[in-house]
């Protein structure tokens, strides 16, 4: 990694394992492969019957399909947390990750973060890690590294890429109410600029690792909001409708944008 990035970035680990765990001895080899400077970030511990003031009960259910779990909240919780630490460090950049990554091409990962570094005003969050494919609307090239833009940014924070400006952003918004990576699929919402590598650059490697740390709770979440499937059914068609209009406004303009940078 050249010095120039270094000076700017750092990578943030999220973990609730303890030193010598086996999450946190995983974190600490894939972090030696990547040649960053890099921090664990110790995230929320939640406990199931305790809410915290950072969670909204009535924005949940107004604005999302069920309710989070402690562990959705912990999570949550624990990105803002690297997040401000972000700011705190004074950095332009930081490579959030959570301590179950697994780097997939560490060449090629080194390279999309340089190329992305090396080009600051074309965008504010990288995903490396996307849970499924969706239809690419915009791509655009940074150096070496193709990006791709799709409707909604799919599902899941193992691996990204941040700059300050989207750091504070996000932290704008003082109350939770849906699973972090949730947010960060309604760039709109934030006014942020959010790409994807065009394959994954990592992979999550918790089966290895005793197993997801929020599935079963998200399960239960799932099978109890189920119980009510009338307000189901009503409120996951307004939400995804709303989110359908907002995303081909954002878009359109993000495809401006690539326009601009390409014009």
């Amino acid at each position: 990694m050249r010095r120039c990035v270094e000076l700017k970035l750092k990578a943030y680990i999220l973990t609730v394992d303890t030193a010598g765990g086996s999450r946190h001895s995983h974190a600490l080899g894939e972090a030696a492969r990547l040649g960053l400077p890099w921090q664990f970030v110790e995230g929320a511990r939640i406990d199931a019957n305790s809410v915290p003031p950072e969670y909204s009960r009535l924005l949940n259910f107004l604005f999302y399909r069920r309710r989070m779990s402690s562990g959705e909240i912990s999570v949550y919780l624990g990105h803002r947390q690297a997040w401000q630490q972000l700011l705190d460090d004074r950095k332009d950049y930081g490579l959030i990750l959570e301590d179950d990554f697994q780097v997939i091409d560490e060449d090629r990962l080194r390279g999309a973060i340089e190329d992305a570094v090396s080009s600051p005003g074309d965008w504010d969050l990288i995903k490396f890690f996307d849970i499924r494919s969706k239809p690419v609307m915009a791509s655009t090239t940074l150096g070496s590294t193709k990006f791709v833009c799709r409707r909604c940014p799919p599902n899941g924070a193992v691996a990204y890429l941040i700059n300050d400006r989207a750091a504070r952003a996000l932290l704008s918004r003082k109350r939770i109410f849906r699973p972090v990576d949730e947010d960060i699929s309604r760039p709109w919402e934030f006014k942020l600029r959010v790409w994807s590598s065009e394959r994954n650059l990592v992979t999550e490697n918790s089966g290895s690792l005793g197993g997801s740390l929020l599935e079963e709770a998200r399960e239960e979440e799932e099978i109890q909001q189920r119980r009510n499937p009338l307000r189901n059914i009503i409120i996951r068609n307004a939400l995804e409708l709303c989110k359908l209009i907002s995303s081909r406004k954002h878009v359109d303009e993000i495809k401006r944008s690539v326009q601009r940078i390409e014009g």
